[in-house]
């Protein structure tokens, strides 16, 4: 108002401009018909309230590099878009780090100038599809234990290696078992943490050595039958053991024969 009247009022921006997000300070100025003007500001403060749009990308599914248990430079994009601007586009871990075999979560987060922020997830799933390297000894032949069918403590070493770690071992029959006289085959399997399986085997061969021991009876000297030039039915006792079993005692002449006068070697 003037005591005269107001030739000019102007507001600077004028009313109905557009503002920017942020604080505008508009000047406004009255001026009358002799050239005396006053101003008055005041503010436009205009917020933003909407987050950003983020994109992930789908999950991901790769096998670990060869001889590792992990993927290296694994690459992905986020894209993320605002009604102001992006200021901070970040990923955790980040596109080309090495993920360990598994699944990993990402988490991503967009920024914009005024705080607001949106975020997504995606998994990168790194699989294991290497079979453990496993490693058998050569072949084993022995000798039975002194006066046993066997060999007690037959002792081995079986290796085995993985690009991630051998979680289990297993030797059929393990390492320390008796091994019966023959050969007998020793299968061994290795599994990694993925379940990932090798097998390998390896014979062990006990070989029986040791002969029966063997007792005749003592010299016989028997009488001939009466009237005759010889004796029927003798009977005699020949023995053997062994420290698997006997499985054959022949006498050349079996008790119970008949012997003719003079001396009759038996072989047994």
């Amino acid at each position: 108002t003037d005591n005269c009247a107001v030739t000019n009022l102007t507001s600077t921006p004028p009313s109905g401009s557009a503002f920017p997000v942020g604080v505008t300070v508009v000047t406004n100025r009255a001026t009358d018909a002799s050239g005396n003007s006053s101003s008055c500001t005041f503010t436009v403060t205009v917020l933003d309230p909407q987050n950003p749009v983020i994109t992930c990308p789908t999950n991901l599914v790769l096998t670990a590099d060869p001889g590792r248990c992990s993927r290296s430079n694994v690459i992905f994009t986020v894209s993320a878009t605002d009604n102001c601007s992006v200021t901070n586009l970040a990923s955790s871990p980040p596109s080309g780090s090495t993920f360990p075999v598994g699944t990993t979560t990402v988490t991503n987060t967009a920024t914009d100038a005024s705080g607001n922020k949106a975020s997504c997830t995606f998994t990168v799933t790194v699989t294991d599809n290497e079979a453990p390297v496993i490693s058998c000894p050569s072949n084993l032949v022995l000798a039975t234990d002194a006066g046993r069918c066997n060999r007690s403590n037959v002792t081995y070493v079986v290796n085995a290696t993985d690009n991630c770690s051998v979680t289990n071992l297993v030797t059929t029959p393990p390492s320390g078992s008796a091994f019966p006289v023959g050969t007998t085959t020793v299968t061994n399997f290795a599994t990694d943490a993925s379940g990932n399986t090798s097998t390998c085997t390896f014979t062990v061969t006990i070989t029986d050595n040791q002969n029966p021991v063997i007792t005749c009876s003592s010299n016989l000297v028997l009488a001939a039958d009466a009237g005759r030039c010889s004796r029927s039915n003798v009977t005699f006792t020949v023995s053997a053991s062994d420290n698997c079993s006997v499985t054959n005692l022949v006498s050349s002449l079996p008790s119970g024969s008949t012997f003719l006068v003079g001396v009759t070697t038996v072989t047994n």
